[in-house]
C-alpha cells in the first residue's frame, strides 16, 4: 500500500506557504517541496513512464548541467560551485514533488488541491495582518536598527523600518501571482461559492495592489489578460507565445545593447518611472559585458561581481535627481533572459529556448481543459513577467516557487481529468 504524503503536505504548506509571506527563502520553501516529495521513491519508476513533462525537465537539468560546468571560470568561482549545487537539489527535490503528486491516488490528489487553497487564504490574511501591524513578525526577526546604522541611508529609523517590511511583503506578491490562480481554479472546481471565490480573489489583488510593487501589478494585468486570449483563442496561443518568447531570447540582448539608456526611443529618460530609468541602465550595461563574452558567458553568479557593476548611477523622478544613489547591476539582471546570456552565453540561451518549447509542449496538451488551461497560462505568464522585469532566476526561492508551482500545476490537471 501506498503512503499517504498528505500529513506532511498539509503540515508543510500550512505553516510553510503562508510564512513565505513575510520570510520566503529557498530553505522554507524547499522544505514544502521536500514534504510533498518524501515518497516519491515509490512513484519514481511509474513517473518516469508516463512522461507528464515531455522534455522539459531534461532540458532543465541540462541548463543546470551547464551552469555548473561554468563555475569554474566564473568570477567567483567558490560561490558558484555551491550555488550549482544547492540549484541541482532543489531540482531533483522539484521532482520528487512532481512524481509524487503525479502517481499519487485520485483522493489524495483531491486533497492536495483542497489544501492548496487552504494555504492561500493563510497566505492572504497573514499578509494582511503583517502589513496593518506594521511588520510585527519582521521587527521580531530582521535588526533593522542595526541595519540602517550601517547602511547609513537618509532617513529616520521608522521610514526605513516602514520601507523594509513593505519591500519584504512585495514578495508575497509573487507567490500570489504563481499559486494564485491555481487556487481560484480549484475553487471553481469544488463548486465553492462564488461570494468566497471574488472576497479571496478581491483580498490578493488588494494586497498586490497596495503594497509597493509596480511590476506585481503589471503581471497581474498580464495575467488576466492572457487568461482572456486564451479563453478567445485557445488554439493559436501556445504557438504565438512560444515564437514570441523565442523572438524575445534572440532579440532583447541586441535591443537591450543599441538603446541609449539616457534618450530610449528618443524621450528623455528623466522623465519616466524611477524603476524603468533604473532597468533601462542595468540592461543596456548587461548587454554590454554580454558582447564581451557571448558564447560562454561569465559563469553561474558572476551578475553580483561584474566588473563595473558596482558603479553608482544618477536617478531622475519627475526630471530632478533622488538623493538615493543607485547601484548599476544590483545582485542580477533583473531580467531571466539577459541573465542567462551574461552567465550562460549562447549556449544557456540555447536551453532556454528547448525550456521553452517544452512548456509550450505542455501548456498545449491542457487546451482540452479550457478553465484549467486558463488558470495554468494564467500562473505562467505572470511568472514570467516577473522573471523578465523584477527577480533573479538563481534565487533559491524563487526556483523552489517555480518547483512549486509546477507541481501543483500537475495536481490541477489530475484533477480536472478525475
Amino acid at each position: 500500500m501506498l503512503p499517504r504524503p498528505l500529513l506532511a503536505v498539509t503540515i508543510a504548506l500550512l505553516s510553510l506557504v503562508p510564512f513565505a509571506a513575510f520570510m520566503v527563502n529557498g530553505v522554507v520553501l524547499s522544505l514544502a517541496i521536500l514534504a510533498i516529495g518524501a515518497p516519491a521513491i515509490i512513484h519514481w519508476p511509474r513517473w518516469f513512464r508516463l512522461r507528464t513533462l515531455g522534455f522539459l525537465p531534461i532540458a532543465i537539468g541540462v541548463l543546470l548541467l551547464w551552469m555548473a560546468i561554468s563555475a569554474p571560470w566564473a568570477l567567483d568561482p567558490g560561490e558558484a560551485g555551491a550555488k550549482s549545487l544547492r540549484l541541482v537539489g532543489l531540482f531533483f527535490l522539484a521532482l520528487l514533488a512532481i512524481a509524487t503528486v503525479d502517481c499519487a491516488p485520485n483522493d489524495q490528489v483531491a486533497r492536495m488541491a483542497q489544501l492548496l487553497v487552504y494555504a492561500m487564504i493563510g497566505l492572504v490574511f497573514l499578509v494582511a495582518v503583517e502589513f496593518a501591524a506594521g511588520g510585527v513578525i519582521l521587527r521580531q526577526a530582521k535588526d533593522y536598527h542595526r541595519e540602517l546604522l550601517v547602511l547609513g541611508l537618509d532617513m529616520t529609523l521608522s521610514q526605513y523600518i516602514t520601507w523594509r517590511v513593505q519591500h519584504a511583503l512585495t514578495r508575497s506578491a509573487v507567490v500570489l501571482v504563481a499559486l494564485g490562480p491555481l487556487a481560484l481554479y480549484a475553487m471553481v472546481h469544488f463548486h465553492v461559492k462564488r461570494r468566497i471565490i471574488f472576497g479571496l480573489g478581491a483580498a490578493g489583488l488588494a494586497i498586490v495592489f497596495y503594497l509597493p510593487f509596480t511590476m506585481g501589478q503589471v503581471a497581474i494585468l498580464v495575467s488576466a489578460l492572457s487568461a482572456g486570449l486564451v479563453w478567445l483563442y485557445p488554439r493559436a496561443w501556445a504557438s504565438v507565445m512560444t515564437v514570441v518568447l523565442l523572438s524575445l531570447l534572440m532579440g532583447l540582448p541586441l535591443l537591450a545593447l543599441v538603446i541609449d539608456p539616457a534618450h530610449p526611443f528618443g524621450i528623455d529618460a528623466a522623465h519616466l518611472a524611477p524603476g524603468l530609468q533604473h532597468r533601462l541602465q542595468i540592461w543596456h550595461f548587461t548587454a554590454e559585458r554580454i558582447a564581451e563574452r557571448p558564447w560562454t558567458g561569465w559563469g553561474l553568479e558572476s551578475a553580483r561581481k561584474i566588473p563595473g557593476g558596482g558603479q553608482v548611477v544618477q536617478i531622475f523622478k519627475d526630471g530632478m535627481p533622488l538623493v538615493d544613489e543607485a547601484v548599476l547591476l544590483p545582485l542580477h539582471p533583473h531580467n531571466v533572459i539577459l541573465q542567462i546570456w551574461l552567465e550562460g552565453g549562447a549556449i544557456g540561451a540555447m536551453c532556454i529556448g528547448a525550456i521553452i518549447m517544452g512548456i509550450g509542449q505542455v501548456l498545449e496538451r491542457l487546451r482540452p481543459y479550457r478553465h484549467l488551461y486558463c488558470a495554468i497560462v494564467a500562473a505562467v505568464c505572470g511568472l514570467g513577467v516577473l522573471l523578465l522585469t523584477s527577480i533573479g532566476l538563481w534565487q533559491e526561492w524563487v526556483l523552489a516557487l517555480i518547483g512549486l508551482t509546477t507541481a501543483f500545476g500537475v495536481v490541477m490537471t489530475r484533477v480536472a481529468r478525475a
